[in-house]
């Protein structure tokens, strides 16, 4: 293991004999000792450890019990509590409480709780309430952490440490932000570091419409009204997200200033895909990328959970090409084999349940656990944490590095900013996102994950969902790679905007001849109509998802036509030979559209390709041998590749 300090890597300590290491696959449980009589810690603990749990997950939430008032410190318990682990030969992650301050702090100082767009104030009782970017909150953030890390940084009980809980921003569905008068002056800081003048902010954001223009900094607001320009609206998201990023820092730096080398620090994401925040960029300002892996977590309700759980796996994989940590998962009746193993096939080094002991009183007192109020253990989730366990440990530990996949798909927080003002409703481009995803997973092609802008040197295949926020350096990046030989498969809607939301003058412009072939503006009429057909050459009709577009072909080879709707008679599937290079482009689209040409894209870039009809079996190739893993997430057995996997079980072939 590894962690970073500046741009250098240092090694990790190697583990004591008889660790939670020794065992080649870690497996925990979240505990909360703060809740739990203390006669009763020793029973548990050993019921875990009997379970084959070695890792224990605690104090994410227990700042009142660690100063339960200003100043004032107890750690007696805890104290005692990591003896009782380090007794049993099983190692701790310690969290930072600062998601939930206590009582004392946000009654003293309710200025520092996030401030809503109507300027009321979230107050005592929620989590994550507190603004990042208040001088308050961050003082007497410094003041625990580092009063932990001189305590624990050097316990023999402790691995690593997790950074606050799921830093979204406050807990509300579709509101990730804050308007506080911290916020007011960091937001144009922000802004202009980003812009040289007021007069390049006005212009990138085209504010010359309904006099919408400043004339002086102080003039700039965090955007609140029902409507609002969109580039400031991304502009916010954007400065929201760096904010979590700087506050993660700070904690950061903190802890590796007075912890031992072999402690790592991570954090458990959460909502990778829906809310607005980068979690790549968290992943790679931390030693160890690390997620709450539920079932559904990745991308709110979108009934196709299962890809999109691959996918976030894929995504902290690709963070920092190291092994990443389930710091949460299911602990209820829908944990599977398949579910577990899943995370370990993408690379996770470990997996840490949610939780231990049911909650008999407060938050979350309904939530399934390990074991009933009494700390009674459920013998059924207990034997299927075992066999998994026993299973993962057969074969093999996971090595430090990962080596990139030979294919990518582009994930755009961009994109999903620009849609989030209608959160309350499905987002297309999370739609052409899992359609563009689901064929590789289910067909054995292994993906990383990247944002537009980074490196695809290596990379043989491409996926492009829907990329219509793109930049001309961007798109240059991607063209100049198809040039050379890169095969891309893409689907609409491409090249619209620039990163600011102002439209090109042409559609897909920044791409220049890479498409060949021109798209057409869109009409409001056309997203409101029933879904179009479209025919292939040899005939075959299909009815595509409304997010499609209008094309006028000019050197591609046509493969399919548009036969109804908006753009009927029009081209709707496209293959073009770009230098050394082809692009496969769906201007509308459906999963066996996308299954069809995603096969062919992979043939067409030399990748290996399971034909797999069974949407609940996934198969994912072995991050180090030539061998894949199959998952059957379903309720029945299936055959896929004349391979038997039973359901909700997998099979390592």
């Amino acid at each position: 293991m590894r962690y970073r300090e500046g741009k250098d890597d240092v090694v990790f300590d190697s583990p004591a004999s008889g660790s939670a290491d020794s065992m080649t696959v870690p497996f925990g449980a979240s505990y909360y000792p703060e809740l739990i009589d203390e006669c009763e810690w020793t029973g548990d603990l050993d019921n875990m450890k009997a379970a084959g749990l070695g890792l224990v997950r605690l104090l994410e939430f227990a700042w009142s019990r660690l100063e339960p008032r200003e100043g004032e410190h107890d750690f007696a318990w805890l104290d005692r509590f990591l003896a009782l682990v380090r007794e049993r030969g099983m190692q701790a992650i310690l969290g930072t409480p600062t998601a939930t301050p206590p009582a004392w702090l946000t009654g003293q100082y309710p200025q520092m709780m996030i401030e809503m767009r109507d300027g009321t104030r979230l107050t005592y009782g929620e989590r994550r309430a507190a603004c990042v970017n208040s001088c308050i909150y961050r003082h007497f953030t410094e003041q625990i952490v580092v009063a932990l890390a001189l305590r624990y940084g050097e316990h023999e009980a402790v691995r690593g440490w997790q950074i606050d809980n799921e830093l979204i921003g406050p807990e509300l569905r579709d509101r990730f932000e804050c308007h506080c008068p911290d916020c007011q002056w960091r937001f144009r800081d922000f802004l202009k570091k980003r812009y040289a003048s007021l007069a390049e902010l006005n212009k990138a954001w085209g504010l010359g419409f309904w006099s919408l223009e400043f004339s002086d900094w102080g003039e700039v607001q965090t955007p609140r009204c029902r409507r609002h320009c969109q580039g400031h609206v991304l502009d916010m998201f954007r400065f929201y997200h760096a904010s979590q990023v700087d506050y993660i820092r700070l904690q950061y730096d903190l802890l590796r200033r007075h912890i031992a080398a072999r402690q790592f620090v991570s954090h458990n994401s959460t909502g990778i895909f829906d809310r607005t925040i980068n979690h790549l960029e968290y992943g790679r300002a931390l030693d160890v990328a690390g997620w709450d892996a539920y079932r559904g977590a990745a991308a709110a309700d979108h009934p196709r959970s299962e890809p999109f759980t691959a996918l976030a796996h894929d995504l902290f994989r690709s963070a920092l090409h190291k092994p990443f940590w389930i710091f949460e998962t299911n602990t209820d009746g829908s944990q599977s084999k398949a579910y577990l193993a899943a995370a370990r096939a993408h690379g996770a080094e470990a997996i840490v349940l949610w939780h231990w002991r049911r909650h008999r009183g407060n938050m979350e007192q309904t939530c399934p656990a390990m074991t009933d109020y009494a700390g009674k253990p459920h013998p059924e989730r207990v034997a299927l944490v075992r066999e998994t366990k026993a299973r993962l440990d057969a074969l093999g530990a996971i090595p430090e590095r990962l080596p990139k996949r030979q294919a990518a798909i582009l994930y755009s927080v961009d994109c999903v900013r620009a849609q989030h003002r209608d959160a309350k409703r499905p987002m297309p481009y999370l739609d052409a996102l899992i359609h563009l995803y689901e064929p590789f997973w289910r067909s054995g092609v292994g993906m990383d994950v990247l944002q537009p802008g980074e490196c695809l040197a290596g990379y043989r295949l491409l996926a492009m969902p829907s990329l219509y926020l793109v930049s001309g350096e961007q798109a240059a990046l991607i063209r100049d790679w198809v040039k050379q030989g890169g095969v891309l498969l893409a689907c609409a809607k491409t090249g619209q905007q620039d990163l600011h939301a102002l439209f090109y003058p042409e559609m897909a412009q920044p791409f220049g001849d890479l498409l060949g072939f021109r798209i057409g503006e869109d009409e409001p009429r056309a997203m409101n109509e029933d879904k179009p057909m479209l025919a292939l050459a040899s005939g075959e009709a299909h009815e595509c998802q409304p997010w499609f577009e209008r094309v006028e072909n000019g050197t591609a080879e046509v493969l399919g036509t548009f036969t109804s709707g908006f753009a009927a008679g029009q081209p709707a599937v496209l293959k073009q030979v770009y230098g050394k290079g082809t692009v496969f482009y769906l201007a509308g689209f459906n999963a066996d559209l996308c299954m069809m040409f995603a096969k062919q894209a992979a043939l067409a870039a030399g990748l290996f390709w399971i034909d797999n009809p069974h949407p609940d079996v996934g198969i994912v190739p072995h991050l180090t041998e030539d061998k894949r893993w199959y998952f059957n997430h379903g309720q029945a057995d299936l055959e896929v590749n004349g391979i038997e996997v039973p359901a909700g079980d997998f099979v390592v072939a």
